[in-house]
């Protein structure tokens, strides 16, 4: 991940407009920003599994931390 989208992605964390929705058997993380007419998802996997996103079971805020620690232990993708 490129230094400014880490940023972006430590901001979007304490953003109201973010959603952060947590799987926990398969370990992913799934953060959503909505921006204007679009949005910005980006997902942390943990152990190289991939979910369907569909499947992602409970909504919650986490620390910052939590997210660092996961994109620098796991794999992630950044679309729009």
């Amino acid at each position: 991940m490129q230094l400014n989208e880490y940023a972006k992605l430590s901001e979007w964390i304490n953003d109201p407009a973010t959603q952060v929705l947590w799987e926990f058997e398969r370990s992913e993380l799934l953060f959503v920003k909505r921006l204007g007419e679009g949005s910005i998802k980006v997902v942390v996997r943990y152990q190289g599994k991939r979910v369907d996103l569909d499947l992602l079971i409970n909504a919650l805020k986490v620390k910052t931390k939590t997210i660092e620690s996961g994109i620098n232990g796991g794999l992630y993708e950044v679309w729009r």
